[in-house]
């Protein structure tokens, strides 16, 4: 076999162990987001209970907050369920799953390396049959 050939095949195995790792790198990303979404309409709910404790009634400024709190509660509806929606795709049982598209990505990067260098070999290794 040819020196360049096993140079391109180790080329190719990087890239896409190199892709397989990116790829769960961002479900990662993903995952994170709707943990921090969840994690903030909570705290949206918790400064709704405490303006509604401090604002007294009939003060002027209660239409006011009334229209800022129901935004907010818009809002943290809107992005609770958006946060619900990702984390429900992503149950436990997926682990192994992505666990072992980490592990093949970085065994390919690891393959790419080996096969490069050995292409990388003055002279080709003649005894396995790759010649220069």
């Amino acid at each position: 076999m040819h020196q360049g050939w096993v140079q391109l095949a180790g080329l190719i195995a990087a890239i896409t162990g190199f892709m397989l790792i990116v790829t769960e790198w961002w479900n990662a990303v993903i995952r994170e987001r709707a943990t921090e979404l969840i994690h903030t309409a909570r705290r949206y709910e918790e400064v709704t209970l405490q303006l509604e404790r401090l604002s007294p009634r009939g003060a002027i400024g209660r239409r006011l907050l009334d229209h800022l709190l129901l935004a907010l509660v818009e809002e943290k509806d809107r992005k609770l369920s958006q946060a619900q929606v990702l984390a429900d795709h992503d149950p436990v049982l997926v682990f192994r799953k992505r666990l072992r598209n980490f592990i093949a990505g970085a065994s390919l990067v690891v393959l790419g390396f080996v096969l490069q260098a050995l292409s990388a070999i003055p002279g080709g290794i003649p005894s396995i049959g790759l010649i220069p």
